[in-house]
């Protein structure tokens, strides 16, 4: 099983075309909407998640030993959100393994 991780703004797109993209591939994809809550909840794109929004999704989800990817754009080089969160902290210990991918 594999959890894409993308914001709000983009899940339902992002769906159709992995429906399209997986049809031959035998993985379950899931590609999950996750909600802004550091800026009250109305902002929709992926660049300004922050790490505790990902958790709070991971944790509502019940998630434990799947494969997550997230955008790599709410990330600096260093893997600081702007809450100065490292995401590689999270990484290390979380029971998922998760993939950080870039357009």
């Amino acid at each position: 099983e594999c959890y894409w991780m993308v914001s709000t703004a983009v899940a339902s797109r992002f769906k159709e075309v992995m429906d399209k993209i997986t049809r031959t591939i035998p993985v379950e994809t899931h590609v999950v909407p996750v909600e802004n809550s550091n800026y009250g909840g109305n902002i929709e794109v992926a660049g300004l998640l922050v790490v505790a929004d990902i958790k709070k999704k991971v944790d509502e989800l019940g998630l434990e030993g799947k494969y997550i990817i997230v955008p790599s754009t709410f990330l600096d080089l260093y893997g600081f959100d702007l809450n100065s969160e490292n995401f590689l902290d999270y990484i290390k210990t979380s029971s998922n393994y998760f993939y950080v991918f870039s357009w």
